[in-house]
C-alpha cells in the first residue's frame, strides 16, 4: 500500500482529514479510535493521522510516533496495552488508599479531641504522613501488569457506585475499630481518665494520655491493613507479592509496628521521644 493510501485509510477510520500538507481533498472519518504500527519513513503520514502511533524502530519514523518499541516486535503492542491498563488501575488504587488514609487520620484526630480534649502529638502525624502513607503509596506505583491480557477493559471512572459503596463500608469498619479500641482501653485495669490539669493544675504531657497511644497504634495497623486490601491483585495487575518494593516496605513497616507494640514501657525512645503511654494502656 502506498504511503498516502495508508494515511487516508487511517483518516477514514478515525476523525477524518488530519490536515497534513498534500493535494488530497478533505475527508470525513467515521470517528473510531485508531492505532497504526509502522516501521519506516513511508509510515510517517499514517502514524501522525492515527489516534495512537507506534513505531517498531528508532529510525526517522520514531519522530512521528509518540511510542517507540525497541524490540521490533508486534508483541510490544500487547505489552503496551497491559502496562497501560495496569497503570490506570494502580492510579485508582493509590487514590482509594489516600481516601482511606485521610479518613483514618481525620477520624483519629476528632476522636482524640472529643475523648481527650487534646489533639494527638505532631510526631504521630509526621510518622503517618512521611514514613507510612507516602512510602506505601509510592511503592504501590511499582506494581506489575498481569502476564495474560484480559478480554475486558478496566473502568475509566475513578468513582463509581460500587466503588463508593465499598469505600463507605471500609470507612465504617475503620471507625468501628477505632471506637472499639478506645472502649477496650478504658475497660482495662489501671486506666486513668484524662485530666486536662493533672495534679497541681499542671497540664499533662501527650504521653500521659492513653487514648492517643491507642489511636496511634490502631491507626498504624489500619494503614498497613488497608494497603494489603487494596493490593490483592486484579485481572489487570498482579498481587503485591510480585512487587518487591511494596513487599520490602510492608516488611519494614510491619517490623516497626511490632516493635512499637511490644517494646517495654520503660523504653526511653518509645516513652520519651515517641510519647507513647505504654504503662497506662
Amino acid at each position: 500500500m502506498r504511503p498516502r493510501n495508508k494515511q487516508r485509510a487511517v483518516e477514514l477510520l478515525g476523525e477524518g482529514d488530519s490536515h497534513i500538507i498534500g493535494d488530497l481533498p478533505s475527508l470525513k472519518g467515521i470517528g473510531l479510535t485508531t492505532m497504526f504500527i509502522g516501521d519506516g519513513a513511508n509510515d510517517i503520514g499514517a502514524l501522525q493521522a492515527a489516534s495512537l502511533g507506534i513505531t517498531l524502530c528508532e529510525a526517522e519514523a520514531s519522530v512521528a510516533a509518540p511510542l517507540t518499541c525497541k524490540n521490533n516486535s508486534i508483541r510490544s503492542v500487547i505489552d503496551l496495552i497491559a502496562e497501560g491498563r495496569c497503570t490506570l488501575t494502580v492510579h485508582h488504587t493509590i487514590a482509594y488508599y489516600i481516601i482511606c488514609y485521610a479518613w483514618i487520620q481525620v477520624l483519629s484526630t476528632n476522636v482524640a479531641y472529643v475523648n481527650s480534649a487534646m489533639l494527638m502529638p505532631n510526631l504521630f502525624y509526621l510518622l503517618q504522613d512521611l514514613f507510612v502513607a507516602t512510602v506505601l503509596a509510592t511503592c504501590m506505583s511499582c506494581s506489575n501488569p498481569c502476564p495474560k491480557l484480559s478480554t475486558t477493559r478496566p473502568p475509566v471512572r475513578l468513582l463509581r457506585v460500587e466503588v463508593v459503596c465499598v469505600l463507605v463500608v471500609q470507612m465504617a469498619i475503620i471507625a468501628m475499630c477505632q471506637l472499639a479500641a478506645l472502649s477496650i482501653t478504658r475497660s482495662m485495669p489501671g486506666y486513668t481518665p484524662f485530666d486536662p490539669y493533672g495534679d497541681g493544675n499542671v497540664p499533662l504531657m501527650p504521653q500521659q494520655i492513653p487514648e492517643t497511644t491507642t489511636l496511634f497504634i490502631i491507626c498504624f495497623s489500619q494503614l498497613l491493613i488497608t494497603a494489603v486490601v487494596f493490593n490483592l491483585g486484579s485481572e489487570y495487575r498482579q498481587a503485591m507479592m510480585s512487587n518487591p518494593y511494596l513487599m520490602a516496605a510492608m516488611t519494614i513497616l510491619t517490623t516497626i509496628y511490632l516493635l512499637i507494640l511490644f517494646l517495654p514501657h520503660d523504653n526511653a525512645f518509645m516513652g520519651g521521644f515517641m510519647q507513647l503511654a505504654y504503662d497506662q494502656v
